[in-house]
């Protein structure tokens, strides 16, 4: 009779141990993730200049009480953007390397993303002679400096007078070409018709990606499409990235044929 008491004894504390650490763990109730990021970290070459932007929601809607953490840099909300933005003077505020944005919204959320910053490049050839005259509008071979730490390399091009609004042209490099390609006729061509180029000096950029970006901020020309979500966390998910932009080179599509 007193080893069953005991047991018993035993038993209402241990269960009283488990209600009491389970009292103690913060929890909102939902069991699936609930929040979304998207953005991405661009450095430019070109303007001398690194910018992070961010979007993030909760439970479907927009997300403004984050605290965003960068390099122990703070990244504040804009509330005219609808999305966390930091804003550095110079790109060599970020050098080559692998940085961790945190998020944290206190009680619920504290976790950290991961992110690596590809190495500086720039383009070293454009076939095409010194007054880079490409009559015709034809196809341009362009090769670049290898970027140590990226996932691959995007080319864009726009008109000079369209960089920044997001008219223009670009596409992924094939993995195989490695740090040179040729940019297609249709990147010099008038939207939707392929037999008409459209005249002007265009400005031509390459991007070395990490990750899986997804911004606007800070690029000449918009990604392409192509990236998907690479952030799977049990709150998170959603997909970051880098992107280093070169300084840029420049094409000149005369009149005529």
């Amino acid at each position: 009779m007193k080893k069953l008491t005991r047991l018993l004894i035993y038993s209402v504390a241990l269960l009283g141990v488990v209600i009491w650490g389970c009292d103690t763990t913060v929890t909102d109730g939902v069991q699936t993730k609930q929040y979304a990021l998207q953005g991405g970290l661009v450095k430019n070459l070109d303007i001398d200049s690194v910018e992070a932007a961010v979007s993030m929601t909760k439970n479907g809607g927009n997300l403004t009480t984050a605290i965003l953490i960068l390099s122990g840099d703070t990244i504040k909300y804009d509330s005219g953007l609808a999305k966390y933005i930091k804003t550095y003077d110079s790109a060599s505020s970020l050098p080559a390397g692998n940085y961790m944005l945190k998020t944290v919204e206190t009680p619920w959320l504290n976790d950290s993303i991961f992110v690596a910053i590809p190495v500086d490049f720039g383009i070293t050839s454009i076939q095409l002679p010194e007054d880079r005259i490409n009559p015709g509008a034809l196809s341009v071979p362009i090769e670049w400096n290898p970027s140590l730490g990226g996932d691959g390399y995007i080319y864009a091009v726009a008109l000079k007078d369209s960089i920044y609004t997001g008219y223009g042209f670009s596409a992924f490099v094939a993995p195989g070409e490695g740090t040179a390609t040729s940019i297609v006729p249709d990147a010099f061509r008038v939207s939707g018709n392929v037999n008409e180029p459209d005249t002007g000096w265009y400005y031509v950029y390459i991007y070395s990606y990490s990750g899986s970006p997804e911004t606007g901020a800070n690029l000449p020309m918009l990604l392409p499409e192509g990236f998907s979500d690479n952030i799977s966390k049990p709150k998170i998910s959603g997909r970051f990235g880098s992107v280093v932009v070169t300084a840029r080179d420049s094409i000149y599509v005369p009149a005529g044929k």
